[in-house]
């Protein structure tokens, strides 16, 4: 990643890794493995699709050091979604189909439903549609009950022998009485193409 590249992250990262929900250096290095793939594949503007946006904060972060054109997917309109509603829902499909115009996603991110059926359902629904990259938030959060996105990361990567996998981690166990609270998160990445 270029200088350049790192400064206006610096910039926009400021003090938004508290309202991300993920590590610094995961974001960063997530974003550098984007960017570099983007430009080994000559995709000038990346149409990706985000859901769960929660306060929509990363689409900064797409548009500006991506040249992305982002969708974000949510079911609170606080989050001031571009499509609001709940990405299992075939409303909300069909919002996505008709703004799509028959493109395909080429970066889809998930960060929507936390349950093993919801994940499972998002990914399922959403990744047909993405030709280059589908990336998973809290693949390795195991410390709550109702988040189970772990695993059907594990199972993804176990029945899926034609992709490869990448996970962008950095510890948090040392992190007590931060705002993570020493929770494992991790971004999973599959490479479709």
């Amino acid at each position: 990643m270029n200088h350049i590249f790192l400064a206006e992250f610096d910039e926009l990262m400021g003090d938004s890794y508290r309202v991300l929900g993920q590590c610094r250096q995961e974001w960063r290095t997530f974003l550098e493995f984007a960017a570099g793939y983007f430009k080994i594949h000559d995709i000038t503007h990346p149409l990706i699709v985000e859901i769960g946006i929660w306060r929509n904060t990363q689409k900064q972060f797409y548009e500006k050091l991506l040249g992305a054109e982002h969708i974000g997917i949510d079911i609170d309109k606080r989050a001031n979604p571009d499509i609001l509603g709940d990405s299992l829902a075939p409303s909300t499909l069909n919002s996505l189909r008709d703004r799509l115009a028959g493109r395909m996603i080429d970066l889809l991110f998930i960060d929507g439903h936390h349950s093993y059926a919801g994940v499972k359902g998002d990914y399922e629904t959403y990744a047909p549609m993405t030709r280059y990259l589908v990336a998973i938030h809290d693949v390795l959060c195991t410390t709550h009950k109702e988040v189970d996105v772990n695993r059907f990361w594990v199972e993804l990567q176990a029945n899926d022998k034609d992709h490869p996998f990448i996970l962008f981690h950095k510890s948090r166990s040392h992190e007590r009485g931060t705002i993570f609270d020493g929770q494992e998160m991790g971004i999973g990445l599959m490479v479709k193409e």
